[in-house]
């Protein structure tokens, strides 16, 4: 779960802090002006009944923890108790996926639905590029208004978001390469989102399997030029791939941030991203998907200061 303030002063600037926290009930009152946002699971939902909220949405639904809800149905039915916390008067707004769909179509309470085009689409930093991140800003912009919070300069706010560590995370830019650590993309439908954000991509994907192999990632690779495989899914991942995406079974993720680097430099494609978006659980080779994105952020750090010092040895 996560929390983040928002505030707005006299000239419209926002203030944003955020962390990660393990128990709600633990935050201090941000006073009559803040708003705490949380992001709330389906298990959360169930141990919640007594949740109040001012304005409330569901960005998708697709299938995940399927087995704790008793396949699919319950999972659907799991978020839809989302309504029991708002007001009769608030409308839940929505996203567009099959999920979302079949959540309105159960609800008595009153949905809207987000509309993307209401979310600026230039100069985005990497961390909110992509359509999903578009449903995402747009959303957020939906709920703001909803409890009277407006600007008409949402692109300024929007252009120094950071975002959380791991999530479509810039990493740095490099000899023309920029590096992006989505170690928390432990699925294929994850996966497919930043897959969809990026041109010229050199991916780096791998580790403890899910069931459904690469999942929604298998049809979001028109923008991947190479794929290095690391971890158990190693041979698997290969098979999917094969012939639709050349690849290298790099096995560990510093040799395939360097293969994936030395490949980019050498093609010299404008937009040339590394991106880590392993589409597989980490358990394989880390603690978890944090370690993961720090190792990652080592490698990436690792290979700059070589070649800096590699530059300046030439001089």
């Amino acid at each position: 779960m996560f929390w983040r303030f928002v505030s707005f002063d006299s000239r419209g600037t926002a203030t944003f802090m955020t962390a990660i926290i393990t128990a709600v009930m633990a935050l201090d009152d941000p006073g009559p002006d803040g708003v705490i946002v949380l992001e709330l699971s389906s298990s959360q939902l169930d141990i919640s009944p007594g949740l109040t909220l001012d304005a409330a949405a569901v960005l998708n639904i697709t299938p995940d923890h399927l087995d704790r809800h008793g396949g699919w149905d319950g999972y659907v039915a799991a978020k839809a108790r989302i309504t029991d916390a708002l007001p009769a008067s608030q409308h839940l707004l929505i996203g567009d996926d099959a999920g979302c769909q079949a959540l309105a179509s159960r609800l008595s309470h009153q949905v809207q639905a987000i509309n993307p085009n209401c979310a600026p689409q230039k100069d985005l930093p990497p961390s909110l590029r992509g359509a999903h991140n578009q449903m995402n800003i747009a959303a957020a912009i939906s709920l703001l208004g909803q409890l009277g919070i407006t600007t008409n300069d949402w692109g300024s706010l929007l252009s120094d978001f950071v975002g959380l560590p791991h999530r479509m995370e810039w990493v740095a830019h490099h000899n023309g390469v920029d590096f992006i650590n989505d170690s928390k993309a432990t699925n294929g439908v994850a996966a497919a989102k930043a897959l969809g954000s990026f041109a010229n991509i050199y991916w780096i994907a791998g580790g403890r399997m899910k069931d459904d192999v690469l999942g929604d990632a298998i049809h979001a690779l028109d923008h991947v030029l190479h794929a290095y495989l690391i971890g158990e899914a190693t041979d698997h991942f290969a098979a999917a791939l094969d012939g639709i995406v050349p690849y290298h079974k790099s096995g560990d993720i510093v040799i395939a941030t360097r293969q994936a680097y030395d490949a980019a430099r050498h093609d010299a494609k404008p937009g040339a991203t590394v991106l880590l978006s392993p589409a597989a659980a980490s358990f394989d080779q880390f603690a978890n998907f944090e370690e993961r994105g720090k190792h990652f952020r080592d490698a990436v750090e690792a290979l700059c200061e070589q070649d800096h010092k590699r530059d300046h040895t030439h001089v």
